[in-house]
């Protein structure tokens, strides 16, 4: 199959640190790639070249012009603006997030975004990444971590104030840069973190994993729809359970008492925070394995009619 994927157009494939959207199309290439398709992918300058080659462009209407869609046999679309609609062409497929256009023939990240566009019963494909890239960690340290974009929907001075009133531990990593949006809500968590809080902010990889994997567990409670939360896999991968709240995919990702705890009121959550450490962190790894690339990819072919 001559498959194409558009990535967006705001970072390169894969991204160089942040970058949800843009590590799920590089895993989904590279998985495409394994299994004996012939891959192409448009995306920003200086991405990743697989073997069907690299469309690059600095805008997403760029692509319009570029894509000769009768060069593919399926073309799935995971830009913001769905440029692929412009396309006529009998295999055309979008993964949508929330805040994004619909697009053609929609293939939801979770059943949260299908009910958030109306498609209770689309189909959904949940996301997946390299797991082997994520060991079991099963040594644990005495801190909880938040681990994510430093933005209010994120909710990130909602956990503060949580782990403050619990008087636990808690570290504050994450994305602090251009996609933060709003430097006032940045400088305003740094000044929260005082005490048993402690702002780390930026890491590199091999830190994420050693933070996150040392973690009791990771409490992410945003105040948006969350389509999908490629941080709670990565936390599982570790070991490390997730307590979570809030509505989106990351409620469908845990397993409530055992790889995690999905609540609804923070006195859950403070219950929640005391018996955490009774959950298995085999038990917890399994689930995030789940979150594979290749089951991924392997679903996806199934949608796109790929035996």
């Amino acid at each position: 199959m001559k498959i194409l994927v558009i990535s967006p157009t705001a970072i390169r494939t894969p991204p160089q640190g942040y970058g949800g959207v843009e590590l799920l199309t590089y895993c989904l290439v590279k998985e495409l790639e394994r299994m004996g398709h012939r891959v192409t992918l448009a995306a920003a300058p200086g991405s990743y070249k697989p073997n069907g080659g690299l469309i690059e462009a600095y805008s997403e209407d760029e692509f319009a012009k570029l894509i000769d869609p009768y060069d593919f046999d399926v073309i799935h679309d995971w830009t913001h603006t769905k440029i692929a609609k412009q396309f006529i062409h009998p295999k055309i497929f979008s993964t949508p997030f929330w805040t994004d256009e619909k697009g053609l023939n929609p293939i939801y990240p979770s059943r949260a975004v299908a009910h958030a566009f109306g498609e209770p019963y689309g189909i959904v494909v949940y996301p997946g990444i390299e797991v082997e890239k994520y060991p079991l960690i099963e040594s644990r340290e005495d801190y909880l971590i938040y681990f994510g974009r430093i933005a209010p929907i994120k909710g990130v001075e909602k956990t503060i104030m949580l782990a403050k009133k619990a008087g636990v531990r808690l570290k504050v990593v994450g994305h602090a840069g251009w996609a933060a949006y709003d430097r006032r809500y940045v400088d305003m968590i740094r000044s929260m973190c005082t005490g048993k809080i402690e702002w780390i902010g930026e890491v590199s990889q091999k830190e994420k994993i050693d933070l996150l994997g040392h973690a009791k567990a990771m409490i992410f409670t945003p105040t948006w729809l969350e389509s999908f939360g490629l941080v709670v896999t990565e936390s599982m991968l570790l070991g490390t359970p997730v307590i979570c709240g809030g509505i989106g995919g990351h409620v469908e990702q845990i397993i409530h008492g055992v790889s995690g705890y999905y609540l609804s009121s923070p006195n859950e959550i403070f219950d929640a925070i005391k018996v955490v450490e009774e959950l298995d962190p085999k038990k917890v790894r399994e689930r995030g394995l789940y979150f594979n690339s290749r089951r991924m990819a392997e679903d996806y072919l199934k949608v796109y009619g790929v035996d």
